[in-house]
């Protein structure tokens, strides 16, 4: 047998619950591939698996897919190139087409939702959402858990789904890179999709289980990736840094804020971007830049100039959408401003009870909201926080100033200098505002 070329078995049986739909998953694979993961249980076995092997030993794999073949020699996408080349018309008949890395941890059952998730959106581009626990790349790839997907205008190259069009249209790309990066950029600028026609699926994640970089691939590139990724980003004209996108979403029944109560009362947009807050996970909210360059955009392009009704529609939950933003604020002082705007939305109770849960930065909490609050010329809600915070520490010497200089604005001198005067180590700025104050 000559191990230099790509052997085939014959086109197998029909497998498929859905005689309507048929599924393709294609993988370059090694001796510690996952895929035997990808085929339990049975049962939801909808899909048609290759694999092409790169180890020491040919028959490693064979008899465990559909297609079988071995090629040590070259990278992922060079090779899917190659391989479609060779399926010829044969891969078209394939409904949709997902490219998987061989790290990736799944099941059949997390597969066939995928590929319904996938046909049911009628989307042309898209990936499985990255478990929390996993190795990542992008952010933005992270699983929500109150979607079923998000659309987005960016898929990676680990693992994205192509319907039969889209695999048309780009699969001649998938030669320009060696490691793949830039590729991800050109995708849709090729396609030219809808914004409701690419996802990242967070109703079947997949859990990336290799350190990113440290892949066999890595040990064959002859080029750098940066260098490609810089070279595709010219030649399909993408601006870098990349801004990532989110354009919207299918939210899960029974998550976050999806109950028919709250949607009849409160716009698609508004629901999105709250939902995209409650489901962040929770480590990702400490990532700054993650909060500033990602999640503080799509938050407020959802959520601008909506006002929460004081009695909730949001099944009293709203608690919890105010502590996510008072994290994110207390995380990134360049965020802060834009996140704080989102609280003008909310009762001073809702946001009393988020700021209460915030035990060891209570105090500074309290002052920034009552400081944010008085920049927007709400002055009445302004004292709301201050007298709070004075309640917690009598002598706290931001507390006492925000008071004074607040009061002041309000024509309330004496007042004002009541609390000035209790400050015990006046700094300049203090003892410039008496000196106003007293003229």
């Amino acid at each position: 047998m000559n191990h230099s070329k790509v052997s085939y078995q014959p086109f197998p049986v029909e497998l498929k619950a859905n005689p309507n739909w048929r599924f393709l998953v294609v993988s370059r694979v090694g001796d510690n591939s996952l895929h035997r993961q990808w085929i339990k249980p049975a049962s939801y076995k909808n899909y048609d698996l290759y694999l092409e092997y790169y180890g020491e030993m040919p028959e490693q794999y064979k008899g465990e897919s559909e297609f079988y073949g071995w090629e040590k020699k070259g990278t992922k996408w060079p090779r899917m190139h190659q391989i479609i080349s060779q399926m010829g018309e044969a891969i078209f008949e394939y409904d949709a087409v997902w490219f998987a890395d061989d790290d990736l941890s799944t099941n059949a059952y997390a597969i066939q939702t995928m590929f319904q998730v996938f046909m049911d959106n009628e989307l042309k581009l898209a990936q499985p959402a990255l478990t929390q626990d996993s190795y990542f790349s992008h952010l933005i790839a992270i699983e929500n858990e109150n979607f079923v997907l998000r659309y987005t205008n960016f898929v990676e190259v680990m693992a994205p789904i192509f319907s039969r069009e889209a695999l048309r249209e780009c699969w001649h790309s998938f030669v320009k890179s060696q490691s793949g990066y830039g590729l991800d950029y050109a995708w849709p600028q090729i396609l030219q999709c809808e914004k409701h026609e690419i996802g990242i699926i967070d109703a079947a994640p997949v859990k990336h289980t290799r350190s990113i970089g440290k892949g066999d691939i890595y040990k064959q590139l002859t080029v750098s990736p940066q260098d490609e990724a810089a070279r595709l980003s010219k030649e399909y004209n993408v601006q870098i840094p990349f801004q990532y996108g989110i354009y919207g979403g299918v939210i899960k029944e029974g998550r976050g804020y999806n109950s028919p109560s709250v949607a009849a009362h409160i716009p698609s947009d508004v629901l999105t971007g709250i939902n995209l807050l409650s489901g962040t996970p929770q480590a990702l909210l400490q990532n700054g830049y993650f909060v500033t360059n990602y999640l503080v955009k799509m938050v407020n392009s959802f959520l601008t100039g909506y006002e929460v009704e004081s009695q909730s529609l949001l099944s009293g939950k709203e608690v919890d959408v105010v502590y996510r933003l008072l994290q994110m604020a207390q995380k990134d002082s360049e965020a802060s401003v834009a996140v704080m705007d989102q609280l003008l939305q909310f009762n001073d109770d809702v946001i009393l009870n988020a700021v209460q849960k915030f035990e060891d930065s209570e105090l500074h909490l309290l002052n920034l909201v009552a400081v944010h609050f008085f920049i927007n010329n709400i002055a009445d809600r302004v004292l709301v926080y201050l007298t709070r915070a004075l309640s917690l520490n009598p002598k706290d010497t931001d507390t006492l100033y925000n008071l004074g200089y607040v009061l002041y604005k309000s024509n309330e001198s004496e007042l004002a200098l009541s609390y000035l005067n209790q400050i015990e180590e006046k700094d300049q700025d203090t003892l410039d505002l008496i000196a106003l104050i007293v003229q």
